[in-house]
């Protein structure tokens, strides 16, 4: 009985420390890594060849053990990773002499994190320092990481050199599928130079081709002769950035304070909102999140609203802000809350959103006043006012969601400007009261509520 005793108690400390691995590696992940996942677009086919050419557990514990020890048993998630926790876990891994195990690192875009460049290098560099670590990363040619990375012993690969045979499969099967290409092409021998010009403007950037390819389909839609592609272009916006400009110049002079609405909306969010969410954020009436009465959307409503709010996007952002291609927005279930999602053509939009330039001019166009948090919380509580509370399963987890958002961007406002919204507060707190029996839930799941007013 006591070799069963001590057999159970050893197997119960294991479990302990797998599952203490399992939410560490956990917290590693974000929210957002699946949206960003499913926004790739799939490969032309027969393009990107060139990728495919030619952990054990105690290690986990070593390296993660200042995390580890935070962990408690049946408790779901873990705090956030600190930079010191980060660092220390580097640390930690420097320093397993004795382990024949090697690393490689991919590091993918240090020109998208937020920090100052210098701490990113310094931890890179930190990392290769050791000889059984290596590290693939990529990055625009910034200064600070040409200089640090750059240097004539550093293997290096221009993405360009490798996309040219790609970029100009693609154009060229992508313009033959078209009928009318193929008998403008059988007329008129400059077709092949039209690609070719393509592919030397590209500058490897596949974004910048696919989209000059969409303009010159949009043209032969037209019956455009090859000299009128060849204007396209001629005229097309050499870089992303002048794309982009152009785009909004385009933008009817009505819409520009709601474009720069919707632009702000998408820059504040921690992760792509929901069209149902961009639909609420656009209602008219400023009060409507507290006048408005608990009462479910029907599915005719939630079709129109989409639809509606859809179409509004196209017209105020030109393809800037793109809605996902989802299932769910004719379906009129609980999902059409979440699904689909309003996200930036790409990240250079956003990026461009952000340069000094165009946030003056998003704020010359926003009221003074203009607070988009605010206006986030406002259109979360209209969502929770309109769920559908009888269908109780699909509705709790949409519930929690909107829950969490609505709290974090009250906290975030409350943080910046010492202002609480004790009455949107409240009147959360009121609706989910009088729901909770319908989603069962229990009384201490929604007391946390008390404690944000």
């Amino acid at each position: 009985m006591k070799e069963l005793m001590s057999k159970l108690s050893s197997l119960s400390r294991e479990m302990n420390l797998v599952a203490g691995e399992q939410t560490v590696l956990s917290s590693l992940c974000y929210k957002a890594i699946r949206e960003r996942q499913e926004k790739i677009a799939d490969a032309h086919e027969q393009t990107f060849q060139w990728v495919f050419d030619p952990s054990s557990s105690d290690l986990i514990r070593t390296v993660c053990a200042s995390k580890l020890k935070s962990f408690q048993p049946f408790v779901r998630d873990i705090e956030p990773w600190t930079r010191p926790e980060l660092w220390e876990a580097i640390s930690q891994l420097k320093k397993q002499s004795e382990t024949k195990t090697r690393f490689c690192f991919f590091v993918d875009g240090l020109d998208e994190y937020d920090g100052e460049p210098d701490l990113i290098i310094e931890v890179l560099e930190s990392l290769r320092s050791w000889p059984e670590i290596k590290l693939c990363i990529s990055s625009r040619p910034w200064n600070e990481f040409c200089d640090a990375f750059g240097r004539a012993s550093d293997p290096q690969q221009a993405l360009e050199e490798l996309t040219r045979d790609d970029i100009k499969l693609y154009v060229k099967d992508t313009l033959e599928e078209n009928l009318r290409f193929q008998k403008l092409k059988a007329r008129d021998g400059r077709s092949q130079d039209l690609v070719l010009q393509i592919v030397e403007k590209a500058r490897g950037v596949f974004l910048w081709v696919s989209l000059v390819v969409k303009s010159l389909l949009t043209g032969l839609k037209n019956a455009d002769r090859m000299s009128d592609l060849q204007k396209r272009l001629d005229e097309f916006p050499t870089t992303l950035e002048d794309f982009f400009r152009h785009m909004l110049d385009s933008v009817d002079g009505i819409y520009r304070s709601q474009t720069a609405e919707a632009f702000t909306f998408a820059l504040e969010a921690v992760e792509p909102l929901s069209l149902m969410t961009f639909s609420f954020l656009d209602e008219e009436d400023p009060e409507l999140a507290m006048t408005s009465s608990v009462k479910p959307l029907s599915e005719k409503d939630i079709i129109d609203r989409l639809d509606d709010m859809r179409r509004r996007l196209n017209a105020r952002c030109k393809g800037l802000l793109e809605v996902s291609k989802d299932v769910q927005l004719r379906t009129g279930t609980q999902t059409s809350f979440t699904l689909p999602k309003v996200d930036f053509l790409h990240r250079t939009a956003r990026d461009f959103l952000l340069t000094k330039s165009m946030q003056s001019m998003l704020e010359e166009n926003l009221e003074a006043n203009f607070d988009p948090r605010i206006r986030l919380c406002k259109a979360l509580l209209c969502q929770m006012k309109t769920l559908d509370y009888r269908s109780s399963y699909s509705c709790s987890g949409v519930l929690e969601s909107l829950l969490d958002d609505f709290c974090y961007y009250a906290r975030q406002v409350e943080n910046d400007i010492g202002l609480s919204q004790t009455a949107l507060l409240d009147e959360v707190e009121n609706v989910i009261c009088k729901r909770a029996a319908l989603l069962s839930w229990k009384k201490a799941k929604i007391g946390f509520l008390g404690s944000l007013v």
